[in-house]
């Protein structure tokens, strides 16, 4: 029996997402027609692997070969930059993003929030919020995942009243407030000695929304600053 292009497709999605990329680079030539999907596929494995040059190499390949990247393609290797750190080099790929006249290019959701989280994780509130105005300027949802990182925004530059001010706002846009936002403003309250406050935050909600987590958030406060005995109260 001979392999057919979805026996190829399936080969280049495992190798890629155990980021052996020279396998998925083999694989991928094997296939008689690629398309966005075996691209993208490709991107994910030389994401997974760090390889950004490779990636950025394999967008230019994409045009040749008259495959023209969307924004999923794009969106790939935007976030594999902000996940390594490289801020300015992932706001030169958004610019590069925003120039594309090709609606399918144009970004996204995802893109707005990956940079929003790489921001945020720098504890970069100006530039963070400075996209979230951009999203709104572009009719965009502002979601769980936009104020979630918002909040973390503030929890690495110890802003906690702000983070408060943005839960408010998560609330009264009627978002869905889950554990993971919780854990957030959690996290922004007790990296600014705020533990009390976190604790009744705890303490107000009903038995079945608290989680392991929301304690463990507040133990591990009380824990760094070696006040075992809270931990174990």
């Amino acid at each position: 029996l001979e392999p057919d292009v979805r026996t190829y497709n399936c080969l280049l999605e495992a190798y890629a997402r155990a980021g052996t990329t020279d396998q998925a680079e083999a694989m991928f030539d094997r296939i008689p027609e690629p398309d966005i999907y075996n691209c993208s596929a490709l991107l994910q494995g030389y994401a997974k692997a760090g390889q950004l040059e490779a990636a950025r190499r394999f967008l230019d390949k994409m045009e040749k070969m008259g495959l023209e990247p969307n924004v999923l393609c794009l969106n790939i290797v935007l976030t594999a930059l902000a996940r390594q750190g490289m801020v300015q080099e992932t706001i030169d790929f958004y610019i590069y993003m925003l120039s594309q006249s090709r609606p399918e290019a144009k970004p996204n959701e995802v893109t707005y929030n990956t940079l929003v989280d790489m921001f945020a994780k720098k504890g970069d509130i100006i530039h963070a919020m400075e996209v979230v105005t951009k999203m709104k300027q572009e009719k965009m949802p502002i979601g769980n995942v936009t104020f979630s990182s918002l909040m973390n925004a503030c929890a690495e530059a110890r802003e906690p009243q702000m983070a408060l001010t943005i839960f408010d706002q998560m609330r009264a846009s009627g978002t869905e407030i889950d554990s993971i936002s919780y854990n957030v403003l959690l996290k922004a309250l007790v990296r600014s000695s705020q533990r009390n406050r976190a604790q009744r935050i705890v303490a107000s909600l009903p038995t079945r929304q608290r989680t392991v987590q929301m304690y463990n958030v507040i133990m591990h406060s009380f824990a760094s600053d070696g006040q075992v005995g809270k931990c174990e109260g």
